[in-house]
């Protein structure tokens, strides 16, 4: 547990904000895919379509390092 504090602790450190910030919007872009499941499950083709769009535009063309 000690050596997991002190590598969150190295990382909050040395890695720059911008640098965290894509991180996050990476994993969370990842988000999108069960709301397009869930959406499609639920016949809710506006969100659903939404998105996949929105999923396929972060990944393809900002490498979901943007949101």
């Amino acid at each position: 547990m000690a050596v997991e504090s002190i590598r969150a602790r190295a990382y909050d450190l040395a890695v720059p904000e911008f640098a965290k910030d894509r991180v996050s919007d990476f994993f969370n872009n990842f988000r999108e895919v069960p709301t397009f499941a869930n959406s499609l499950l639920q016949f809710k083709g506006e969100t659903a379509g939404r998105a996949a769009v929105r999923f396929v535009v972060n990944t393809m063309f900002t490498a979901g390092l943007f949101d």
